[in-house]
């Protein structure tokens, strides 16, 4: 089950254009495309009249025209035209989506439509942040969307996962802090003195130990903040003075594909080198490479879970924050099937 009154992110800005982008989200068949004025639309993708993918047809104009019997859909999942009659019944519509297109992705709501608002975004408002660079892209993930937020969360597999990147034996030597306010869960780390990871060394230039932290927030259904950073022992970053350091924000959501899978979309912002191009694609590289090793870790993970599903699983304190955000979402899904009218009459 997933929790449906939220928005997920549905695709990257620059996935969507005039040809048919087929995406499963939720468990559901997805068709995303944009209009000629450049305007995201999403439909179900499906004719409702055998079934057949509408993403196997084309566009035309800002409609869509099903690849088997040629029935014509609008943006608002109306069919328009069959060929062979002018009356076309009432019941030969499909579902559309509401979108909002923000912060460089599309985002969608996949619930009541007349519960979608805009003022439920989370907040990613730091991509476009005048002083900050991004960069971003979208991840496979061969694991249920819950293994991604946990892997975000716990950021004690640095040490042993991306030891060539990012991680250090430091990262688990250090114990976190975990706090909750309302549902948002946060996960903090300092590390005093610690010698700095390679990329940190080719981002920042440091040639001794520094101090470091992770800061991981998780909100449902699926976001996850990160703010990381260095800076020179004893500069003043752990009392709040960041200035002597590099500062970096990775914002993700992990929406659900199946109950098996996710699509991944991150986003890294920094405060450092904003206009250097090197630096984005040095960056880039690095995060494609940490994210091949954990989406390896995760469908390994799966795969094992589908194979044992009954077997049992201990946690350990780094899993404080994780066991408190999937707790958050079991209640949250009472509370929305609860919600749902009693159709059974």
């Amino acid at each position: 089950m997933f929790l449906r009154n939220h928005w997920y992110v549905a695709a990257r800005s620059e996935e969507l254009g005039r040809s048919l982008l087929a995406r499963r989200i939720l468990n559901e068949p997805v068709l995303l495309y944009r209009t000629g004025a450049g305007e995201a639309v999403a439909i179900e993708d499906r004719c409702c009249h055998r079934n057949v993918p509408l993403s196997i047809g084309k566009l035309v104009n800002d409609d869509v025209q099903c690849g088997y019997h040629g029935l014509v859909f609008d943006r608002a999942g109306r069919c328009i035209s069959m060929p062979g009659q002018e009356k076309i019944p009432a019941a030969a519509r499909i579902k559309s989506f509401p979108l909002i297109e923000r912060w460089q992705m599309v985002w969608i709501w996949m619930g009541d439509p007349a519960l979608a608002d805009e003022a439920r975004l989370p907040d990613f408002s730091i991509i476009d942040r005048e002083g900050w660079a991004a960069v971003g892209a979208r991840v496979d993930v061969k694991a249920n969307y819950l293994y991604g937020v946990d892997n975000l969360l716990d950021l004690s597999h640095l040490s042993y996962v991306h030891g060539r990147t990012i991680g250090t034996l430091d990262v688990a030597r250090h114990a976190v802090t975990t706090t909750r306010q309302g549902d948002t869960v946060k996960v903090t780390r300092w590390m005093h003195d610690v010698p700095p990871p390679p990329t940190f060394v080719k981002l920042g230039g440091f040639d001794s130990n520094i101090d470091r932290w992770q800061i991981a927030t998780a909100a449902p259904p699926c976001y996850v903040w990160l703010e990381v950073g260095g800076a020179k022992v004893g500069t003043g970053a752990m009392e709040g003075n960041r200035s002597q350091g590099i500062e970096r924000w990775n914002l993700n959501v992990v929406t659900p594909e199946t109950d098996k899978t996710a699509h991944l979309f991150w986003t890294e912002v920094r405060n450092f080198k904003i206009d250097d191009p090197d630096t984005t694609q040095l960056l880039k590289a690095q995060i494609d490479a940490t994210l091949e090793e954990d989406a390896e870790v995760l469908a390994a993970q799966q795969l094992t879970m589908d194979l044992l599903p009954h077997a049992k699983t201990v946690d350990i304190a780094f899993d404080a924050g994780s066991v408190a955000f999937r707790r958050t979402i079991d209640r949250m899904l009472r509370e929305e099937t609860a919600a749902q009218p009693d159709r059974s009459h």
